[in-house]
């Protein structure tokens, strides 16, 4: 088993789990081939119909499935209903697991991946092929890999994606504030919010924020009352986003923008802004 190629296989009670769960969302009648595209040891590959199914894989650990690389593979059957599912390998930043994901778009009706929870990212989910919909989405449990044969924890979730007739619209990416702005340690500051880390999201006050650096937080100067703000990112649970990596947690800028223009609106309707 070679790290290098990203081959964490998937524990066989989670592929059971989730094959069950693609089961009980789409009918699995209406597809005539069932392709995995990096199936390894075959997790997803055995739950598949016999009759139905082609698994491959750069370096199979399964008699049956093909040696082939997935993102040069043209299917025979191109008028067959494909649904293409699995466990692809990631790559840094996600970069090859977005490749597996647009080269089954190619052919497929539909996707069920398990992917790295970047996939919940707007930033990742724009450079996915525009003609699939995101119908469903579950956080892998913990341990959901093995790696060397012992169990092993990759931050995951599983996501099934539907092509459609239309395009869908990317996911704006706010890139500033007209509340406040994104500024060095040294600019004059008002607080900081912790970026990166378990801690991310954290508020760090005026009186402590020079403690800390630029790589590890975001340094905050108001273009408003200082007091509006420091309320509303106090008020801000940013767990929400910061655990959507396939590392460390962390937050990205728009992912702060978007948070606080949604507490800012929940204060203005509680009328405690």
């Amino acid at each position: 088993m070679d790290k290098e190629l990203d081959q964490y296989y998937t524990d066989i009670t989670i592929s059971n789990y989730f094959y069950n769960v693609l089961k009980n969302k789409i009918n699995l009648s209406n597809y005539s081939l069932f392709l995995e595209p990096s199936a390894g040891t075959g997790s997803f590959y055995n739950l598949l119909p016999v009759d139905m199914r082609i698994g491959l894989d750069i370096d199979p650990q399964h008699l049956e499935i093909q040696k082939a690389d997935f993102l040069s593979y043209v299917p025979e059957f191109l008028d067959k209903s494909i649904i293409t599912i699995g466990n692809p390998p990631f790559g840094k930043n996600s970069s090859l697991a977005v490749k597996f994901f647009n080269k089954a778009a190619e052919f497929s009706e539909t996707i069920a991946f398990i992917l790295p929870k970047t996939f919940r990212k707007a930033s990742i989910q724009n450079r996915l092929n525009s003609y699939f919909c995101l119908i469903y989405d579950e956080e892998c449990p913990k341990n959901s890999f093995v790696f060397l044969d012992k169990p092993c924890d990759v931050p995951c979730c599983f996501q099934i994606w539907m092509k459609q007739k239309y395009e869908r619209p990317k996911i704006p990416i706010i890139k500033s504030h007209s509340d406040f702005e994104l500024v060095g340690k040294n600019d004059d500051a008002d607080f900081a919010i912790q970026r990166i880390g378990n801690n991310a999201g954290l508020f760090r006050p005026k009186d402590v924020m020079m403690n800390y650096s630029d790589q590890s937080h975001y340094f905050i100067r108001s273009k408003i009352s200082p007091i509006i703000t420091e309320n509303i990112f106090k008020r801000i649970d940013f767990s929400i986003v910061k655990y959507n990596t396939a590392g460390n947690p962390s937050i990205s800028p728009s992912e702060l923008y978007q948070l606080y223009d949604k507490h800012k609106e929940i204060l203005k309707n509680d009328g405690s802004e």
